[in-house]
């Protein structure tokens, strides 16, 4: 993607609290908005947490993985805010190697977990 590039916007809904999570057309930055409309966060997980720990691109790539799912795993050793069975974002880069995560709903607090 060249960095002119527009892509469609991308808004995933909880079905609970009806808070939208929206991956902008550029699909680098995710903002959560509740049920009334008010921005409860913004991020952009690879300026925030990724860039200065990933040398695997030049400039930052585009998310191409964006969705809600339930975690089949633990990672209170580590970050107390998830648990087992907790909904997150779930978040991958494009790219040979591109970098994985998960999102915080609340917060938008990013856990990187890996490498494609």
């Amino acid at each position: 993607m060249s960095s002119s590039e527009v892509l469609e916007r991308v808004t995933l809904i909880d079905k609970v609290t009806r808070t939208k999570y929206v991956l902008d057309s550029t699909h680098t930055n995710i903002t959560a908005i509740d049920s009334s409309g008010k921005q409860l966060w913004q991020t952009n997980p690879w300026r925030k947490y990724l860039s200065s720990n990933t040398r695997t691109h030049a400039k930052q790539p585009t998310i191409d993985v964006f969705s809600l799912n339930i975690l089949t795993y633990d990672l209170t050793k580590n970050y107390s805010w998830t648990k087992k069975d907790d909904e997150v974002i779930s978040i991958s880069y494009n790219g040979h190697q591109g970098p994985f995560g998960v999102i915080n709903k609340k917060t938008g607090e990013f856990i990187y977990l890996g490498m494609d």
